[in-house]
């Protein structure tokens, strides 16, 4: 990458979403590539498009038939996937999704507003480390209108950001789920505790270890909804 380069800017596409009745809050960071709005710069245009084209060297950041318009939607996260198997409930569209949190009381947002991304040798990347924020959101505003008694966040980056960006957040547990990405099954398969279940035969793959991580985090909104 040119040191003099700008990084395009990319704009949350999703406003947050507040259910009918609201006890928890999931926040996650900020949508894949491939699902967001790109504003170009104004200067440097030159140097813009070249970025943009570094979108197009990774398959991953072109849109799939597979993806759904919404938080979590790339066909490769495995959020959805993960909760549908821990409250055994379908949810595979952006319907369902919705159903799902106003049955659950749930609303959803993410912690970044505008971004930019650091480039790599394979291209633009989705993760969350190369991600560069111009904006956080402002989730002071969701908490005042959810009232939320618990927040989940997708990641430790998450939880560390909103501890950081903010830190008024008070009287409200942060509970912190393992990462529902490609890098999270990566980074899953080398903790000890995984390997070590998996050694016992108590889970056979990550899939297995996050369900059962989710199960027991998520168990308040089991709960909520007996």
């Amino acid at each position: 990458m040119k040191n003099d380069m700008i990084l395009p800017t990319e704009k949350h596409p999703f406003e947050p979403f507040l259910p009918e009745e609201c006890q928890f809050l999931i926040v996650g960071s900020f949508p894949p590539i491939k699902l967001t709005d790109k504003i170009e710069n104004n200067i440097a245009k030159l140097g813009a498009k070249e970025m943009y084209d570094a979108y197009s060297i990774s398959k991953r950041n072109e849109p799939s038939s597979k993806d759904i318009s919404f938080y979590y939607g790339s066909s490769e996260n495995l959020l959805w996937d993960t909760i549908s198997s821990v409250f055994q409930e379908s949810i595979d569209s952006k319907n369902s999704i919705k159903l799902f949190l106003n049955k659950h009381s749930i609303a959803i947002t993410d912690v970044c507003e505008k971004v930019s991304r650091k480039s790599t040798d394979k291209g633009m990347s989705s993760s969350d480390s190369d991600l560069v924020v111009h904006e956080w959101r402002d989730l002071y505003d969701t908490i005042q209108s959810c009232k939320p008694r618990l927040i989940f966040s997708t990641s430790k980056w998450v939880t560390d950001n909103i501890q950081t960006q903010f830190s008024k957040i008070n009287g409200i547990d942060i509970i912190t789920l393992p990462s529902p990405s490609p890098q999270g099954s990566r980074a899953i398969g080398r903790q000890g505790d995984y390997k070590e279940l998996r050694e016992n035969n108590e889970v056979t793959d990550t899939k297995d270890y996050r369900i059962m991580k989710y199960k027991e985090l998520l168990n308040p909104i089991l709960e909520h909804t007996k």
